[in-house]
């Protein structure tokens, strides 16, 4: 069943493609005849110019990650992202600490904390954190931070005051799912969960395991693992304005981006057959190109 969001997608789509139509029918001016000849003559450049304006409707996902250096952060980012947006050298800084990377297209934000090392202050870095997350709640909620994702190597079996504390912090103010990455050794995986539990952080879920590239260890190859499971815990905590956004910034369960492209379909079938009902004095062929161009851009 599709979402709620996509489904109020799909309204939007009906209710702007049939408006568009009857504005035709009432105002088919000579300008508004060569633009359809246009869109028309060109159907590619007009696909990307409405593919442009959707991306921009879904607003923006915003996801701080953190954790101490070597816990493979950029590679988790890469590996679940569509595009590589912790490449280096593009992030924007916001604050000492803190660095903001965006890709033109890829409706999501990354907070991310860059080289931050146990002997830097902790009391610094937390202030910095929270200072980000409170000014982003100031503004429109596709401008907030909506998540953050904490993460941990799986290859240490103990827990640092440093992670309990940012962790602490971060949950003051949003939802924090743990990760734990680098994950080829269970063993050492269920030790560190087992001191996580003691510590009785303010988690949401138990903590995530996950591989975010293949490994070769002792000549067995190990595949990615645990992505998903990933990205659906981080769908279903984030508001529901932007998780179109996230849906389609991210690149692991496709399930989700159709379920999405159904309800959008279904929407676009039901404007053109109410375009094919509506009398207009004009070829049904210039009010359905919207439509049909609209309905790819959605699912795209």
């Amino acid at each position: 069943m599709a979402t709620s969001s996509a489904e109020e997608v799909a309204k939007q789509l009906v209710r702007a493609r049939i408006a568009g139509g009857k504005a035709v029918a009432k105002h088919g001016s000579r300008k508004t005849r060569r633009e359809s000849a246009q869109h028309a003559a060109d159907p590619a450049a007009y696909f990307n110019g409405d593919y442009e304006r959707h991306v921009q409707q879904l607003g923006l996902a915003n996801i701080l990650i953190s954790g101490q250096t070597g816990v493979g952060k950029s590679t988790l980012i890469n590996a679940v992202f569509r595009a590589r947006l912790a490449a280096e050298g593009i992030g924007k800084p916001v604050t000492k600490h803190v660095q903001r990377y965006q890709l033109e297209g890829v409706p999501v934000t990354i907070y991310d904390t860059p080289g931050i090392e146990l002997g830097q202050s902790k009391k610094e870095v937390i202030r910095e954190y929270k200072k980000t997350i409170k000014d982003s709640l100031t503004r429109p909620l596709d401008e907030h931070v909506h998540i953050a994702w904490y993460c941990m190597s799986a290859e240490t079996s103990r827990v640092q005051d440093y992670d309990v504390d940012v962790i602490k912090a971060l949950a003051e103010q949003v939802p924090v799912l743990l990760v734990l990455t680098q994950c080829v050794d269970d063993e050492r995986a269920e030790a560190l969960e087992t001191a996580i539990a003691a510590d009785n952080l303010p988690i949401r879920g138990a903590p995530l395991r996950t591989l975010a590239r293949e490994r070769t260890v002792a000549g067995h190859t190990i595949p990615p693992k645990g992505l998903e499971e990933l990205v659906e815990r981080t769908h279903e905590i984030l508001p529901e304005g932007v998780r179109r956004a996230f849906t389609n910034a991210q690149g692991v369960v496709i399930r989700l981006k159709v379920r999405h492209a159904r309800a959008v379909v279904g929407a676009a079938g039901a404007a053109a057959g109410t375009v094919g009902a509506v009398p207009i004095p004009i070829s049904d062929a210039v009010v359905l190109m919207p439509v049909q161009v609209g309905m790819l851009a959605g699912i795209t």
